[in-house]
């Protein structure tokens, strides 16, 4: 990812995590925990896809237990916002898991404009 789309990810996250805070305290935190994770994920995928092309091999298994962990983490967030609906929004964590796609596209928009 460019140093733009972290820039429009940071954003976002910051930008949409106060704006759906305003509305209900729930929405921001979901929001943000979602975003912070989904930022973390796509992360870990980088530096795990460098090592990978840098070693020029991978195995049958190469990356199970990455992956198992990437789903873990967003799962975790899922269940934590289906157990403390009060604190977290499972719908805004979702959408917040998705912070790459969304500055992915608001990226996109920006250099066709």
């Amino acid at each position: 990812m460019s140093k733009r789309a972290w820039q429009i990810s940071l954003g976002i996250l910051v930008i949409g995590s106060i704006a759906l805070a305003l509305i209900k305290i729930a929405f921001g935190l979901g929001f943000f925990l979602g975003g912070v994770i989904g930022l973390l994920n796509y992360k870990r995928n980088e530096s795990f896809w460098t090592a990978v092309l840098e070693s020029r091999q991978a195995g049958r298994g190469t990356g199970f237990s990455h992956f198992l962990v990437n789903y873990g983490l967003m799962a975790s967030v899922l269940v934590l916002a289906a157990l403390f609906p009060d604190y977290l929004n499972i719908f805004t964590a979702a959408l917040g898991l998705m912070i790459v796609k969304i500055a992915t596209v608001a990226e996109t928009l920006y250099i066709t404009r």
